[in-house]
C-alpha cells in the first residue's frame, strides 16, 4: 500500500510524505479494540481529555471492534519533499 500526507497550498509552500509499506491485517478483536483506543488518545487536546474520551467511548470502541479490521503499515521505502527550502529558487 502506499501511505500519502501532504500539505500546503503555493507549489513554494508544499511539503509531504510518502511510504510504500508492507501492510498486516488485524483482525484480533481485543487489538482492534486496543488501536482504536490508541487513535482516541492521539486525537484528544491532552492527557485529562484522552482519558475523558476514552472512558466515556470505551464502550462504542468495544462494539464497534467486532465490524472493524485494523491495518499496521510497516515502511518499505520512504520518499518525502520541502518546497520550503527551495527558497522561491526552482
Amino acid at each position: 500500500a502506499t501511505a500519502l500526507v501532504e500539505t500546503g497550498e503555493a507549489y513554494e509552500e508544499l511539503r509531504g510524505v510518502s511510504m510504500e509499506c508492507a501492510v498486516e491485517i488485524v483482525e484480533d478483536t481485543a487489538e482492534i479494540v486496543r488501536i482504536g483506543t490508541e487513535l482516541l488518545r492521539k486525537m484528544a487536546r491532552g492527557a485529562d481529555e484522552a482519558d475523558q474520551v476514552v472512558t466515556s467511548a470505551a464502550q462504542f470502541i468495544q462494539l464497534q471492534a467486532a465490524k472493524r479490521v485494523g491495518l499496521v503499515f510497516t515502511p518499505t521505502k520512504v520518499v518525502s519533499w520541502d518546497h520550503r527550502k527551495l527558497g522561491g529558487v526552482y
